[in-house]
């Protein structure tokens, strides 16, 4: 794969199944790339292995806000790992979807839910991994900040846990819903 156009913005590659392969190749083409601020990745059978490969070229890349990884069978060692190490180098992220990847309790107490608590993210989606109430636990035990996280479709039975973690991005999403009103308004006027 050759380089990637400079002002590309979006790459949008879901269900390509490029797997380990496609991922070295799109690690070299990703490192020449300044513009790229959204990458989707999702249902590309990537693994532990490719996700690791692309690790470096996510994390050095300044202008990405979205990534999307889910669907790709990340599990709850080595993936969750890579993905908690992204999420705590790769400072330009604000919305990540590591949804149906398997990640488990384990993956978010031994991984996830540490980074979750000192990262600068505004957006994870982790729907569909087999989280349950311990997991959860975790996340509310160590996310102080605003974030929304949508945990919906997993094993948490405990309804204060699911309620908690909705609260944490209550003020996040006032803050869109002010800000679409603003442009709506501002838009009006012209």
């Amino acid at each position: 794969m050759e380089a990637l156009p400079s002002n590309l913005v979006s790459l949008y590659l879901y269900k390509n199944n490029i797997g380990v392969q496609g991922a070295e190749l799109l690690a070299i083409a990703l490192r020449s790339n300044k513009s790229l601020a959204v990458l989707d990745l999702a249902d590309n059978n990537l693994g532990t292995k490719g996700i690791e490969i692309l690790k470096e070229s996510i994390i050095s890349n300044k202008t990405l806000h979205e990534l999307k990884v889910n669907n790709n069978n990340l599990g709850s060692g080595n993936g969750s790992k890579v993905i908690a190490e992204i999420l705590k180098q790769q400072e330009s992220l604000k919305k990540l979807d590591i949804s149906n990847n398997n990640i488990k309790d384990l993956g978010i107490i031994e991984h996830i839910a540490k980074t979750l608590g000192i990262t600068k993210i505004k957006a994870v989606i982790m729907k569909i991994n087999g989280i349950t109430d311990t997991g959860a636990q975790a996340i509310v035990d160590n996310v102080k900040q605003e974030i929304r996280i949508d945990i919906t479709c997993n094993d948490i039975e405990n309804q204060v846990l699911l309620d908690q973690i909705q609260e944490l991005g209550l003020a996040i999403l006032i803050q869109e819903l002010v800000a679409e009103l603003a442009g709506q308004i501002h838009d009006q006027a012209d």
